[in-house]
């Protein structure tokens, strides 16, 4: 069949005779045993998927539920320092999952033309083995990179966790530091998962360059993608579940006890119009970003020709008269790939499934909360007149900032979960490192929507910054009141003044 392909493509340019032949040979070289090996890899990968998501998902509440039980059989009352035990059991059972998600295979891509007949690309691609391959091609700052945020964070991770819970317990310096360990650990974990963003979009540009049955294209997530998937979102959750214990209470007095300056009475007065007007410019860019491609994928036919690649020297005028050039592109918008990974997620594939809840729930929709609250909370954080005239008299007004204080925590909560920033990121640094693949064929690029994204996630963090920087300071509470709230167990929350302070400073 090859040899009168090559027969065809050198004696005649018709494309209607190739695609004629094309389509016999396609006939001819489907093998029913490969197929049912190809499906039972993806059924047993499918299968462990699912079963892992639906184990993580039930951890938690069990655990939770478990707890609670315990506490109400002891007659003990609960205490919310500490780490609870469901987050110790999420941050165990995700570390379990960090080291398959090292070492197995992250995705498989497989490109053919003449559906199968004729093997332009293929490959597959573990996390070790990608490092291994940036580090022997001179990518070292690569390698450098991808090894920073897969193996060096939660390295970092994990070591600032066991050493807060032992210094949680001793003098108020170790109390100190134990808090600080706690904070970086809730700021940094997200960002272990950068590269599972720009993976998912190659796998869907792969799939994109499918034309059958000229061209075929098949990538696949694998069971590499899945443990690191899992171990990012459920490692991010149950470091947000820690309490980072009290300050001692002379330390918290003297940091919230300092009155409004008039420069910072200004500022509240003018925040809500500087955040509506960065809330209606992240909105705009993220709609005009995600509508736009940001990342697309091609083949360079010239380096799939021998002896560089598979395909022999002989068989390019075939290859030209099929017309390939034309076909062996695809670009990626955010929107487009949401709507594609909600199809191929409903279809019963847990890896894309997981891909979908990555990008609509974290790195959109938490995001798109986080802007919400924090306009809010800039509304409210407006000094009305009987405010204006509290604060001349008594320095604070103790009722009317708890709202704004109660929304920024949950605006801190959503900062830390929002993966927008960490999706650009992700596929900034394997587009970078992409070229990698160049001598492969395989040319990976950006596209300017991801630069319109990057002006949506500026506005992010203005608005962050602007609105938990101008946040009210907790009134100094008395000692009888601190001891009391002590005795019972009751953690208070001083969190947002500490950094409310930072910002203000910075």
């Amino acid at each position: 069949i090859l040899l009168r392909l090559k027969r065809l493509a050198i004696s005649t340019s018709s494309r209607s005779q190739i695609a004629l032949v094309a389509r016999r040979a396609a006939m001819d070289m489907e093998s029913s045993m490969s197929l049912g090996m190809t499906h039972d890899v993806e059924t047993r990968v499918n299968t462990s998927a699912w079963t892992a998501l639906a184990v993580f998902c039930m951890l938690g509440p069990m655990a939770y539920g478990a707890e609670k039980m315990w506490i109400s059989w002891s007659d003990k009352p609960s205490t919310r320092s500490g780490m609870p035990f469901w987050s110790f059991v999420l941050l165990v059972c995700s570390y379990i999952l960090l080291t398959p998600g090292l070492i197995c295979t992250l995705f498989r891509y497989d490109v053919s033309a003449l559906n199968g007949v004729m093997e332009l690309q293929h490959g597959s691609e573990s996390m070790i083995e990608f490092i291994k391959a940036l580090s022997s091609t001179g990518c070292w700052y690569g390698a450098a990179v991808v090894t920073l945020y897969a193996m060096v964070i939660p390295g970092i991770k994990l070591v600032l966790l066991i050493t807060a819970e032992v210094l949680r317990i001793r003098s108020p310096r170790s109390v100190r530091a134990a808090r600080m360990c706690i904070l970086i650990v809730q700021m940094i974990s997200k960002w272990a998962s950068p590269d599972m963003f720009a993976y998912v979009l190659l796998m869907y540009l792969v799939r994109g360059l499918d034309h059958p049955p000229m061209l075929k294209g098949v990538g696949q997530l694998d069971l590499g993608f899945t443990s690191f998937a899992l171990f990012c979102i459920f490692s991010t959750m149950a470091s947000l579940g820690i309490q980072a214990p009290e300050l001692p209470t002379s330390e918290t007095a003297q940091a919230v006890t300092s009155e409004p300056t008039p420069l910072r009475r200004k500022l509240r007065s003018v925040a809500p119009f500087v955040a509506t007007f960065l809330f209606v410019a992240f909105a705009a860019s993220l709609a005009i970003g995600a509508y736009m491609p940001c990342m697309a994928l091609r083949l360079d036919l010239d380096m799939l020709y021998e002896p560089s690649g598979p395909v022999p020297l002989s068989f390019k005028p075939f290859v030209e008269a099929l017309g390939l050039a034309e076909l062996v592109h695809a670009e990626v918008s955010l929107w487009e790939c949401l709507g594609t990974l909600a199809k191929w997620g409903a279809s019963g594939n847990a890896n894309f499934f997981i891909a979908f809840v990555l990008f609509a729930v974290f790195a959109i929709g938490f995001t798109i909360l986080d802007m919400l609250v924090l306009t809010v909370a800039a509304w409210q954080l407006r000094p009305s007149r009987r405010q204006c005239s509290d604060i001349e008299t008594a320095g604070h007004s103790t009722d009317e900032s708890q709202g704004p204080r109660r929304l920024l925590s949950v605006a801190r909560v959503l900062k830390k979960l929002s993966m927008l920033d960490v999706a650009i990121v992700g596929i900034v640094v394997v587009t970078l490192c992409g070229y990698v693949y160049r001598k492969s064929g395989v040319i990976v690029s950006m596209r300017w929507g991801l630069s319109v994204l990057f002006v949506a996630e500026l506005c992010h963090y203005a608005a962050c910054h602007l609105v938990t920087g101008l946040a009210p300071s907790a009134p100094p509470q008395p000692a009888a009141c601190n001891e009391r709230a002590n005795d019972a167990g009751v953690y208070v929350e001083d969190e947002l003044s500490s950094e409310s302070a930072g910002s203000t400073n910075a």
